[in-house]
């Protein structure tokens, strides 16, 4: 149980002057909030597009419980700063010694997906100003009415929980969501410190995890404990002079004996795929029984095919398959096809990596002796509404931002939860999770995306309109209005096809990876590669740009990314096998113009320029992404390249014809659907960059295929 002194010591220094003055019984009324949705450091753009409110209950225990023991006080009387104060004033030590929490507090339900961000009115659609500021909308996980001095030493430990259930809530919900309704388990225990691991636990499960590693959540709260094994049994049975073959599968039997209808075996210990271990062995083992397996390592669309195969043909079709290993949303949707059934997901839930600093959560003053009160912060962006809130929710998922004592349209979504000193009753956490599902199957499909949230307003909220810039189809139809791209279906010939980062940075994980667009474009370019490879033979030559980078060397204005000895430098795993094939170059640049990268600094030659020209390429099939940065400007400096006459050997002055058909006989393609660009809310419109760069390419000259003919 977190203790009363967990809260930061201004608190107790700012509450002196006040108990001074004889206001530590004023009213007061606290706002606990999010300013704004979370979003990534680098380019500003959400992560988020809702935040899930979990932590209620624990807010709950904590006031219910929280105390001033004698040794806490005793430490805060020998505090060099505020110990002597505290000695010279007894009674302010009595208070402390005394104090249990009263007030009244609202809430809206734990399990409610809230918004967060600069307040507009909902008549005009103009930002709210007071005396000049803007403040920002509030949609509170709690208003407490309660005595100065009380509120001064719950805020912190409030906020604590808050934005720390809150941001694992929101994350565990996005990968669920990407999950698809196959069963997502929260195994991240180990990664966190072993309190915010029961909370983290209990957080997940209510944002619609299947259950927990963590015995303790179980015992607390019922959250239901799963597991498998781990690789520190099957090699704990290791024996001097046994094969580990014989005994991984001994292991793998007595675990089976002792657990007959619940024997999910983990078999890449040792060799997932060998002739007698992993998932042979399981299956030897078990007699076929096994309830199924866990891959923890080499987790790929190929593997888990390769494993679900085997399953089949070795006669467990029953066996599902789980995988665990890093994942996250991201590296759930990269599996898309791939047969899996279950996931299990640790550290990136209970870390939040792409938002790990909480949910942004603050308390702030809203009103003292029953005035409102604002924080004007002015030119910070931390600007508060004043005066107590209530939310109304409507039919239609819009709510409504209205005074407290306001009786507006809609479901009020602030129901008291605190009176005098005690909590009132709360739903059970089963409930509590019936209800949080029940709220997230109404979002809308952007909202549950790591999409632009709705926009908030007072005293309404209205969610962005169809016109607004969210990758909406509207944005891109005009767009195509506009900036047509004329498509056509280009012929089969002698082609070079150009694959321009497809590398681990951009397709899977790193500052500048988008897996959900990106690993689909991979299994594109491969399914090209393999039509063109069947039809052409040995006509057919690939080149591959990796985009690769010296980690104390920037590339202005992009973070680090492809850095060498990372991993994020080699090609996406799904695509590595094209450089194991015949008649494929590989040519490792250091900016954005691949182009440009393929110079020699010393000689000034370009190993492009020389690839097109050694194989006398007559029609360049581009593909890769992005495509409105990399690809774009790859395409738009060939095509100069192609008119300047560096694509051919041949020599104006010698054999004009021959130059000029060189010119004007080199096609250069981009196959659209084997392009991809990332899509950042509210900075980087995927399908809009998307056909803006297709459009650029095509006024400079380049084809748009859709289709290849044979």
């Amino acid at each position: 149980m977190i203790p009363a002194t967990h809260l930061d010591l201004y608190q107790l220094t700012s509450l002196v002057p006040h108990w001074d003055a004889g206001r530590a019984d004023a009213p007061v009324a606290m706002s606990f909030f999010s300013r704004r949705l979370p979003r990534r450091a680098h380019d500003n753009a959400p992560v988020r597009g809702f935040l899930l409110w979990v932590g209620l209950r624990r807010c709950l225990e904590w006031l219910s419980e929280a105390r001033f023991d004698d040794a806490h006080v005793e430490t805060l009387c020998a505090h060099p700063t505020l110990g002597p104060a505290l000695r010279a004033r007894p009674a302010l030590v009595d208070a402390l010694r005394r104090w249990r929490f009263t007030g009244r507090i609202t809430a809206p339900p734990e399990g409610t997906p809230l918004w967060a961000g600069p307040a507009v009115s909902a008549a005009t659609g103009a930002p709210v100003a007071f005396d000049g500021v803007r403040p920002s909308a509030q949609t509170p996980y709690l208003v407490v009415e309660t005595d100065l001095l009380s509120a001064k030493l719950i805020e912190t430990p409030l906020l604590s929980i808050i934005n720390h259930m809150t941001m694992v809530a929101s994350k565990a919900s996005q990968v669920v969501q990407a999950a698809g309704g196959r069963a997502v388990l929260e195994f991240g225990t180990r990664r966190t410190h072993p309190d915010a691991a029961v909370d983290a636990a209990y957080a997940a499960w209510i944002a619609g995890c299947a259950g927990t590693s963590n015995v303790e959540a179980h015992h607390r709260y019922g959250v239901p404990v799963l597991g498998t094994m781990d690789h520190f049994a099957v090699q704990a049975w290791e024996r001097p002079g046994v094969p580990r073959s014989e005994t991984e599968r001994a292991f793998f039997r007595a675990f089976y004996e002792a657990f007959p209808e619940n024997a999910l075996l983990l078999v890449d210990t040792y060799d997932t795929f060998g002739a007698t271990t992993g998932i042979r062995s399981a299956v030897a083992a078990t007699e076929g029984r096994l309830r199924g397996i866990r891959l923890d390592s080499g987790v790929t669309v190929e593997n888990v095919q390769k494993a679900r195969a085997l399953l089949d043909a070795l006669g467990a079709p029953q066996a599902v398959v789980t995988v665990s290993g890093g994942m996250d949303e991201h590296s759930i949707l990269a599996l898309d096809g791939a047969p899996v059934d279950a996931f299990g997901v640790g550290e990136r839930i209970v870390t939040s990596p792409d938002a790990p600093v909480g949910v942004g959560a603050v308390g702030k003053l809203c009103e003292v002796g029953g005035r409102a009160t604002m924080k004007l912060a002015r030119g910070s962006g931390k600007a508060t509404l004043p005066g107590r809130v209530q939310v109304f929710r409507g039919d239609d998922g819009v709510d409504v931002v209205g005074c407290a004592d306001e009786a507006l349209p809609g479901r009020p979504l602030l129901a008291e939860v605190w009176q005098g000193e005690a909590a009132l009753p709360q739903p059970t956490p089963a409930e509590s999770r019936a209800y949080a599902q029940r709220m997230l199957a109404a979002l809308s499909p952007e909202a549950l995306a790591p999409a632009r949230p709705p926009s908030p307003s007072a005293p309404g909220w209205r969610p962005w309109s169809a016109t607004s810039s969210t990758g909406a189809e509207p944005m891109t139809t005009s767009l195509e209005a506009l900036l047509p791209v004329q498509r056509a279906a280009v012929p089969w010939g002698p082609v070079g096809l150009v694959v321009v980062d497809a590398g681990v940075g951009f397709t899977r994980t790193g500052n500048l990876a988008d897996p959900t667009h990106m690993v689909p474009m991979v299994h594109r370019i491969g399914a090209h590669w393999r039509a063109l490879h069947a039809a052409l033979g040995p006509r057919l030559h690939t080149l591959c740009f990796l985009d690769t980078h010296e980690a104390d060397i920037p590339e202005p204005p992009y973070p680090p990314h492809g850095i060498k000895g990372t991993g994020e430098e080699e090609m996406d795993p799904e695509l590595a096998w094209l450089l194991d094939e015949p008649r494929v170059t590989v040519i490792r640049k250091d900016c954005i113009n691949g182009f440009v990268g393929a110079i020699d600094r010393e000689t000034g030659a370009n190993a492009f320029c020389a690839w097109v020209v050694a194989h006398g390429i007559r029609t360049l099939l581009v593909t890769g992404d992005c495509t409105d940065i990399c690809v774009s400007d790859f395409v738009v400096a060939t095509l100069s390249a192609r008119n300047h006459g560096l694509l051919t050997a041949a020599d104006p002055e010698d054999d004009r014809a021959a130059y000029v058909d060189a010119i004007t006989g080199l096609r250069v393609v981009v196959l659209a659907d084997a392009c991809e660009t990332f899509h950042a809310p509210g900075f980087h419109e995927r399908p809009a960059a998307h056909h803006v760069g297709l459009w650029l390419m095509a006024s400079r000259g380049a084809l748009i295929a859709d289709t290849l003919e044979g």
